[in-house]
């Protein structure tokens, strides 16, 4: 993959998007627990659940988050779809790993940090291959 193939501001806007994206499923998630599944609790039950239960959400929802991603701007650009997408997991590791590093949040195991990467990279890589235009 050459680094000049890679449509940056695209890459960049769509990392951005999938974080945003990521974020706002976190909130509806808890929200959804506060106000159906489990209401009745204080601030801090809510604030402690949003800790255990945002890594899960962002497990879940990042397959399918960064393969629309990739896969949507890969329709705009087949021919550079493959290194946009890889680029765009590039520009969101190194935004998201220091955060994710640097967190005190006691609730992350020493496996979730691999496997939550390597399935946002999976769905780079898949939404990526795009076919090409006969």
């Amino acid at each position: 993959m050459k680094v000049n193939r890679v449509r940056w501001g695209w890459a960049i806007g769509g990392a951005l998007a999938a974080e945003v994206v990521l974020v706002i499923a976190a909130f509806a998630w808890v929200a959804i627990y506060s106000y159906v599944l489990h209401p009745g609790e204080s601030a801090a039950f809510y604030q402690q659940y949003a800790m255990r239960a945002s890594p899960w959400v962002s497990l879940v929802a990042g397959g399918p988050v960064f393969y629309l991603a990739c896969r949507w701007i890969g329709s705009r650009f087949p021919s550079r779809a493959w290194p946009t997408a890889i680029g765009l997991f590039a520009v969101y590791f190194m935004m998201d790993a220091p955060i994710t590093l640097l967190a005190e949040n006691p609730n992350l195991s020493s496996w979730f940090l691999p496997v939550n990467f390597s399935i946002k990279f999976l769905a780079c890589y898949l939404g990526g291959k795009v076919p090409q235009p006969a």
